[in-house]
């Protein structure tokens, strides 16, 4: 039983350690450089897609561009954001199974 706590424990450490870094790495990638966008109207897409064909066939996939610069920074940022969120409800989930192991000894 002690061996399966210190498991859960080691476990717990090694998700606090991500989220921290993941954290960290996060707050390093986002910069706010005080630029607004504005919002488009509801029910069409921003100007520059109303001329994208359909979605799915060849002439779709040929006119998208890979995502560089600013834009791939935003991107990856989001990304880690996004895990940062799940390490942090996977670490919540850890911290109570070790609770309820603790207390069940």
């Amino acid at each position: 039983m002690l061996s399966k706590v210190k498991q859960v424990a080691l476990g717990v450490a090694a998700l606090t350690g991500a989220a921290v870094g993941g954290a960290a790495v996060a707050g390093a990638a986002t910069s706010h450089s005080g630029t607004a966008t504005t919002p488009t109207t509801a029910g069409q897409p921003p100007p520059a897609l109303r001329n994208m064909p359909a979605p799915r066939t060849a002439a779709h996939e040929d006119a998208e561009k890979s995502v560089t610069g600013d834009d791939a920074e935003k991107a990856k940022a989001a990304d880690l954001g996004r895990r940062q969120t799940e390490l942090r409800a996977e670490l919540a989930r850890a911290e109570a199974d070790l609770l309820a192991l603790y207390e069940a000894a």
